[in-house]
């Protein structure tokens, strides 16, 4: 059996892992967000879009039924 004081300090310290774990998940989530951002506002990129859309547009006038 654990006693108390072992199990406070258990609890403890699983709950202060859990608190790190969130902020560097947060930390990271911060971080792909800001890439994402970079990326779309690159023009290369914004060009490369239009290409897609162009061609999605296109496959959608094929006659395929919904």
């Amino acid at each position: 059996m654990i006693p108390d004081n072992k199990r406070a300090m258990i609890k403890q310290n699983n709950n202060q892992t859990s608190s790190i774990d969130q902020t560097d998940l947060l930390h990271q989530l911060n971080l792909s967000e800001e890439a994402i951002a970079e990326m779309a506002a690159d023009p290369e990129i914004q060009k490369e879009i239009r290409l897609i859309n162009a061609e999605f547009a296109d496959t959608e006038e094929d006659g395929l039924s919904d």
